[in-house]
């Protein structure tokens, strides 16, 4: 598999778009994906991240809080999208 460019969205090792709002497990944890960084507009509050690392998403579990990762790796693993409720970061 190729490295990630800046250009493109950011995806699972199973090749899927990483999106905010995705259910998923960092090795046995659950956790959500809180933003992606893009070529879309971004969410407030990700300037720096967007400065420092160009590319990237930001996830969360309750064992770990947030990390900050540039690409996705083995311990990464898409469980669902988000049910589109606008928020809706509940496990």
């Amino acid at each position: 598999m190729s490295p990630q460019r800046n250009l493109q969205s950011p995806r699972y090792l199973t090749d899927e778009t990483i999106e905010a709002g995705d259910r998923v497990r960092l090795g046995a944890w659950p956790g959500v994906i809180e933003f992606v960084l893009d070529t879309g507009p971004q969410p407030p509050g990700t300037d720096w991240f967007k400065t420092e690392y160009e590319h990237g998403f930001m996830l969360s579990t309750a064992e770990t809080g947030p990390i900050f990762q540039q690409d996705a790796d083995e311990d990464l693993i898409f469980v669902a999208r988000a049910k589109g409720v606008a928020g809706d970061n509940s496990l």
